[in-house]
């Protein structure tokens, strides 16, 4: 890159080192623009010019974000850590904490891959270098079709938490791909790169990639996929609208999703709704990025919880649960090539009546690894997911779930619906009530299946309170 000419004032890369220097007390703004020889208006006003942000809010978005490694690396006190980092009290900065990450922070304790993800980074001279073009990009409407697509899928950490090694395991990633379907010798297609999360993934850091080619004949995937079943996946995109952003050409990634997430999506007050984020590869060599955005406060309902079945979402603790209920277990495992969450819904609900009746007293559906969910937050895994039990309650056995706080959803829809429904509460809802998702298993304690097609579902979330 070229940077005999500065798109910014050179004191300004001073001020962002004088910022990271001062921590973790920080320093007041009229302190930096003396600094640098500016008057504080002045300094504020070339700041948010040339970073997309108020310097304000940007030393407090870097204070948190410190705060966040010290919480989750150390063994200090959250009283300690909130005067080290300039809060008059624990409780000042428990609310300023909340406010811009949506979680208590007692909860990132020994949680360092989670603090890494959540993290704003440090602005950089390759941010200030591209801003001009960052600027540009805006959000456009765009409706993904559905599509059918065959691909590979890897389990990564965070780009925030080493964009390098990430970069390289992605490059890895579509080098294991293209070698396993060079010999079925495809056509020239679109290529994209799918980014999902689960419950798991920000209590342990580690997100689902895949790999992608897009394929118009799904029986050509079918018999790709039988003769790898245990290295390629099979996949069906629904239609969805989107926004696109299409990257310049040679733009670096990390730099985008920290201008994203630091000021794109807060100063549209959006947040990601939805998953996959999904990356376009062009054949031109650029990229576009696609997410499904909504904004805080203003989502609607999805539809599967908008018909008359529905009740206001409450919190309560399940008896079927409580510490002295034992059960009998039959237990089954999703393929693990079925990695979207509408693929696992179909695949359940066509085996929901085969091994017990569930609207019977005393038996319910349990998705998740009821091994891991008895143990500490650092077991759970990305396939924790796969696993599904239907459970018989009995007066004695082996098995016993600990009680727990469930948000009790009440769905009414087909496949497609549900699956939405229960995605779009979790990382859309959920965030804006006082709780957050917590490792454990999710239960159904009544599935109906309708004439018209559509599923009445009770199904319940484990929260904890933020």
């Amino acid at each position: 890159m070229n940077r005999s000419a500065t798109p910014y004032p050179n004191w300004l890369e001073q001020v962002l080192a004088q910022v990271e220097a001062q921590m973790p007390y920080g320093c007041s703004i009229e302190v930096l623009a003396n600094r640098v020889g500016k008057s504080k208006a002045h300094l504020q006003r070339e700041f948010k010019q040339h970073c997309g942000l108020n310097l304000g809010l940007y030393m407090r978005y870097r204070r948190l974000s410190e705060a966040a490694l010290t919480i989750a690396q150390t063994d200090k006190r959250l009283f300690d850590v909130a005067l080290d980092y300039g809060f008059e009290s624990q409780e000042a900065f428990t609310r300023a904490f909340r406010r811009l990450y949506g979680i208590n922070p007692k909860h990132l304790k020994g949680k360092p891959a989670r603090a890494k993800h959540i993290q704003i980074p440090a602005i950089s001279s390759d941010f200030l270098h591209l801003y001009p073009q960052l600027a540009r990009l805006t959000g456009q409407p765009h409706r993904f079709e559905r599509c059918h697509l065959l691909g590979i899928k890897r389990q990564f950490y965070s780009i925030r938490a080493d964009s390098k090694q990430f970069l390289g395991l992605v490059h890895q990633m579509w080098h294991d791909f293209d070698h396993t379907i060079a010999p079925y010798h495809l056509p020239e297609s679109e290529l994209y790169t799918f980014e999902y999360v689960d419950a798991c993934s920000l209590h342990n850091g580690l997100f689902t990639m895949m790999a992608l080619i897009q394929v118009e004949q799904p029986a050509v995937i079918d018999k790709i996929v039988c003769d790898n079943s245990e290295a390629l996946i099979s996949l069906t995109q629904p239609a969805r609208d989107m926004l696109a952003f299409h990257l310049p050409q040679g733009m670096a990634i990390n730099v985008f999703l920290q201008y994203l997430y630091m000021v794109y999506l807060p100063s549209h007050n959006l947040h990601v709704a939805q998953y996959p984020i999904i990356w376009h590869s062009h054949k031109s060599g650029r990229i576009s990025c696609y997410i499904s955005a909504s904004q805080w406060q203003q989502y609607d309902l999805p539809d599967a919880l908008k018909n008359e079945v529905f009740t206001p979402l409450s919190l309560k603790t399940l008896p079927i649960v409580a510490t002295s209920q034992t059960f009998s277990v039959a237990s089954y495992s999703l393929r693990q090539r079925l990695m979207t969450a509408l693929q696992q819904w179909r695949n359940l609900l066509k085996d929901i009546h085969s091994p017990c009746d569930i609207n019977k007293t005393g038996c319910f559906i349990a998705l998740g690894d009821l091994q891991a969910a008895s143990l500490q937050e650092a077991h759970f895994t990305p396939a924790h997911e796969s696993q599904y039990h239907f459970i018989k309650v009995v007066p004695s056995s082996r098995h016993e779930l600990m009680s727990s706080y469930y948000l009790a959803l009440h769905l009414c829809g087909d496949i497609n619906e549900i699956s939405d429904a229960v995605e779009i509460v979790k990382y859309t809802v959920i965030p804006e009530l006082n709780y957050e998702l917590t490792p454990g298993v999710e239960l159904i304690t009544r599935v109906e299946k309708q004439a018209n097609g559509k599923w009445l579902l009770d199904y319940y979330l484990p929260v904890k309170k933020r």
